[in-house]
């Protein structure tokens, strides 16, 4: 039974990796109730075969006089994993087939962080930390600033900003068409007063180096809870971002730019299925690079074989043209360029 490894790594400190563990090496294992812990080891390379609780499994070993030692598996209850409702067992059915439509149910509530987008409106009134109070190049908390606005601060004393900088333009990797522009949350600062076109603040906490230079914005909640939604209308489009930008292959709880928003129909909390095609020994299976691929004459992409989904995306904050979403669910490894796709009745694509 597969679900044995982790109670025998446990009782071998020894291996450091579960990964080693491999024919001939000599293993701790359960042993039977009321009884000492018998060593055994698997001879000529043959493992025993998976028992139920409470069976008795035949080892060979070479350290024991006679041919084989019964060992007796306890009624455990952390062994008792191969009954139906144990939570081992539940967990096995709440998974995804390889292929077609995805066998996965999104959880109820996902805790997640904002994502960085700003709109051009933000950015143009966003205010610049001008100077500070102490001589510091970089300020951290308990710290005095200055920011300077381009007009009325919209802030009160007593209110909060958010210390960002731009990270980049958010492009579709096809046409190399700007959607969006990426910034990336450094600080929280209090405002102590404000005059006239400046405020003086006081650093709250930062989570990278706070510089002169660096833009401000009233604050928002950086934290949120997003429960899936049932999706209203048929979406496609692709992914065209990633929060990271060092990774260069996605999985789950990475976050995600998609090149659709509000103006398209997508809500927060609608889900999307991430889809390929082609012949999976060809590299141009992913069909989020199709367009280029048909343009080139690529003959897997022109295979006439359908679409089959590999990953399931939850929308969590969205804007007029760009969405954010959080990988749910992955069967491939998922980059900027992948198609996706939203169905109208359905969750990513299809219903699970």
């Amino acid at each position: 039974n597969p679900w044995y490894w982790p109670k025998i790594w446990s009782l071998n400190p020894g291996i450091e990796n579960p990964h080693w563990i491999y024919p001939g090496g000599k293993l701790k294992i359960i042993p039977g109730e009321g009884g000492a812990q018998a060593p055994a080891q698997v001879a000529n390379g043959n493992a025993p075969e998976a028992a139920a609780p409470g069976e008795e499994v035949q080892l060979d070993t070479a350290t024991s006089p006679d041919s084989s030692v019964s060992v007796n598996v306890p009624n455990a209850v952390d062994l008792d994993v191969v009954s139906k409702n144990s939570r081992e067992s539940r967990s096995s059915r709440n998974s995804v087939s390889v292929s077609g439509k995805l066998a996965f149910v999104p959880p109820p509530v996902v805790s997640v962080r904002k994502s960085g987008l700003v709109t051009a409106e933000e950015k143009e009134n966003a205010g610049s930390l001008a100077a500070s109070f102490e001589e510091k190049q970089m300020l951290s908390p308990y710290d005095t600033a200055y920011v300077q606005f381009k007009g009325a601060p919209p802030v009160r004393p007593g209110d909060r900003l958010l210390f960002f900088r731009p990270d980049g333009e958010i492009t579709d990797p096809v046409t190399h068409k700007k959607l969006a522009d990426q910034t990336r949350t450094i600080g929280v600062a209090k405002v102590l007063s404000v005059q006239d076109k400046q405020c003086t603040v006081q650093v709250e906490r930062n989570f990278e180096e706070i510089e002169r230079g660096d833009l401000a914005r009233p604050w928002v909640a950086q934290e949120k809870r997003v429960t899936p939604r049932q999706n209203m209308t048929d979406v496609s489009g692709f992914i065209v971002g990633d929060t990271t930008r060092e990774l260069s292959d996605l999985g789950e709880s990475n976050i995600v730019y998609i090149d659709r928003g509000s103006a398209d129909g997508v809500q927060e909390g609608n889900t999307f299925a991430v889809v390929r095609k082609g012949d999976g020994l060809n590299e141009s299976m992913v069909s989020a690079k199709s367009k280029t691929a048909v343009k080139a004459g690529d003959a897997a992409a022109k295979i006439d074989v359908p679409l089959e989904n590999v990953g399931l995306l939850l929308v969590t904050d969205i804007s007029e043209h760009v969405s954010t979403a959080i990988v749910i669910k992955s069967l491939r490894e998922l980059s900027p360029g992948d198609a996706v796709e939203m169905r109208a009745g359905g969750a990513g694509g299809g219903t699970p």
